[in-house]
């Protein structure tokens, strides 16, 4: 049941729970300035709907970016402030997030317990997805546990649901999950037909984002089977779906992927310019891992060329721009600490005001009785007056 609030009327709050949808695939730092302006406004406007919303969004880009495990307490509260005023939608979407940073952060018993408290209360929101949305998570849970049957059973009833509400997006990514356990399994031909499967359910649901992540699969498998034209095109075409979507993460990994095909086929000068690019993009926005892995790219490119002297000049430069992006990450880090810290006292403010109101409550609730029972008390003693004066009445 959905508690209605004003908060729901103001534009702003609204937009930034679309927000929150759109920009945790798209760009995370363009999440996080949403999720700072959020929060300062709702601070501002004492609207605790609006903190909470900032507090997931902050959350997300915490877990997501920086692997910070602030974020974990960010979201938890989040979550419970959403369960408070019964918005199960919100509250299973926060659960579900919670699950993500938890595995994000190596902490899948944990990770396996919000996701369980995802479905649960998705079964009583008025989003019928809500009810299954945290199970593609769930069965990733249980993939790093090991529990491939717990797992693909989790898929197929996710996949089954999905494709009931044609929810075709929602089929896709399980056939992506599916794709990659049977890739691992290696059985390259049910895992190409996944892989198939994705890609056509993508391009059903105009959802680029799941049809570039399948294609990208069906690039790897077209190259493990020697077919490299085909890869290439498959890898290309992932990246400018991506570059389509604006997904900052996935269009790094997808340049990396083109870095990582040029290498294997020997054209390396076309594989150092797509690993520098990488590592100028990755820098730009402060991603640290994809701007690692085009590092360790463009050594290994150097290393073939036997280039010692480009080797070290790039190693050099690298370093610096690293220590650049740490310490850009870290002075964004401490003014979220600003930030987190105003969020205490507020929460703090929040606290004692609910304290003096249930005080003050309790005062005026003994003052009513004392009055209460004295006018009872007067009221008995008239009554008790009259009946006894009808009583004499009487019996004379």
């Amino acid at each position: 049941m959905l508690i209605c609030s004003t908060s729901y009327t103001q534009g702003w709050v609204q937009k930034a729970v679309f927000n929150w949808n759109e920009l945790l695939r798209r760009d995370l730092l363009a999440l996080r300035v949403d999720a700072l302006r959020t929060i300062e406004r709702g601070i501002e406007e004492n609207n605790a709907f609006a903190v909470n919303v900032g507090k997931r969004s902050l959350g997300t880009y915490l877990a997501r970016n920086q692997g910070d495990h602030e974020a974990i307490r960010l979201l938890q509260e989040a979550a419970f402030y959403f369960v408070k005023i019964g918005d199960e939608v919100l509250a299973t979407e926060t659960y579900n997030e919670l699950g993500n940073a938890h595995l994000l952060l190596g902490n899948t018993d944990l990770a396996i317990q919000a996701f369980l408290t995802s479905l649960d209360y998705g079964k009583s929101s008025s989003d019928p997805t809500s009810a299954f949305l945290a199970e593609v998570n769930l069965a990733q849970a249980y993939l790093v546990k090991g529990d491939t049957a717990k797992a693909c059973g989790l898929l197929e009833d996710y996949k089954r649901r999905s494709m009931q509400l044609k929810k075709f997006e929602a089929v896709a990514n399980a056939y992506v999950v599916l794709g990659e356990i049977a890739q691992a399994q290696s059985k390259k031909a049910l895992s190409l037909e996944y892989f198939q499967k994705s890609a056509g359910f993508g391009i059903k649901s105009k959802a680029r984002f799941i049809r570039a992540q399948a294609l990208t699969n069906l690039a790897i498998v077209a190259f493990e089977e020697g077919r490299k034209d085909e890869a290439k095109r498959l890898f290309f075409e992932a990246y400018r779906l991506y570059t389509k979507v604006g997904s900052t993460k996935r269009i790094a990994e997808s340049m990396n992927n083109l870095g990582e095909f040029f290498v294997k086929t020997n054209q390396l000068n076309t594989s150092l310019s797509w690993y520098l690019r990488t590592m100028r993009y990755s820098a730009q926005l402060l991603m640290l891992q994809p701007m690692n892995d085009a590092h360790t790219g463009v050594i290994e490119v150097y290393q073939r060329l036997s280039n010692l002297p480009d080797a070290l000049e790039h190693m050099k430069l690298y370093d610096a721009l690293k220590d650049s992006v740490i310490l850009e990450k870290e002075l964004l880090k401490t003014e979220q600490t600003e930030l987190v810290n105003n969020l205490n006292v507020y929460s703090y403010t929040q606290i004692e005001a609910s304290t003096e109101t249930k005080n003050e409550d309790w005062y005026k609730g003994i003052v009513w009785g004392v009055l209460l029972g004295f006018f009872l008390c007067i009221f008995l003693m008239i009554a008790t007056k009259r009946k006894f004066f009808n009583s004499d009445g009487v019996d004379k």
